[in-house]
């Protein structure tokens, strides 16, 4: 089955940054279709990580074992518009639609319809739509978001906040709903590599994803 992605530009509304992002609750909590490449089982508190050197010839460039579900980056997309490269998990899609080249990360399948909504997508890159403090306002608003974590990270060989919140259902997010965000500094514009959906197994491997991918993160310029 293919996901039908409609994506919205206009992100400053109020509400919060996020109100572009992936609505999950379609996904979220359930086993992926016959096209993943995890399987997804009952979260545990056990995660393991290995990483090994990166390959151009697409080998996995690090995995991680979550309970019984298995992910191994291996393809590389770069968005030569934004100037990044990133890795994503074996058997996942990009998207390769002009305008929102390797921005949209998913076990399926898309197709995008620009100035629309965004629904049901996995992993999602919104790069450089306002400076790194308002984007983090925007993430961190009490009215729209109730603050789970913010910790200092790094993507990319730059400065970043790891931020987790739950909405609180003011905005665009119905109550609940969790995001897991890192919010990179370049050099004051803010990048946003993220993941959201009501908690469960498949947010929880969709969040171990978004931690991989930022490790793979490189900027080309």
């Amino acid at each position: 089955m293919w996901i039908v992605v409609a994506v919205a530009v206009a992100v400053a509304a109020a509400g919060s940054l996020f109100a572009w992002s992936a609505r999950r609750s379609n996904r979220a909590g359930s086993a992926p279709s016959a096209s993943a490449s995890i399987t997804i089982g009952a979260p545990t508190s056990t995660t393991e990580t290995s990483t090994t050197s990166a390959s151009p010839s697409g080998e996995p460039t690090a995995s991680l074992t979550t309970g019984p579900a298995a992910i191994a980056l291996g393809p590389t997309c770069s968005s030569d518009k934004y100037g990044y490269q990133i890795s994503y998990p074996q058997g996942w899609y990009t998207s390769e639609d002009a305008g929102f080249n390797c921005q949209f990360f998913d076990p399926e399948p898309m197709t995008i319809r620009p100035d629309t909504e965004v629904y049901g997508i996995a992993v999602t890159i919104f790069p450089f739509s306002d400076t790194y403090g308002r984007t983090m306002s925007s993430f961190l608003d009490p009215e729209f978001s109730q603050v789970i974590s913010v910790t200092p990270s790094t993507a990319g060989g730059q400065s970043a906040s790891q931020i987790e919140v739950s909405a609180t259902g003011n905005g665009f997010d119905a109550k609940g709903t969790m995001t897991y965000a890192y919010v990179v500094d370049l050099n004051g514009k803010g990048l946003v590599l993220l993941t959201n959906g009501f908690p469960g197994a498949t947010y929880d491997v969709d969040r171990a994803v978004v931690d991989l991918m930022a490790g793979s993160l490189t900027f080309t310029k």
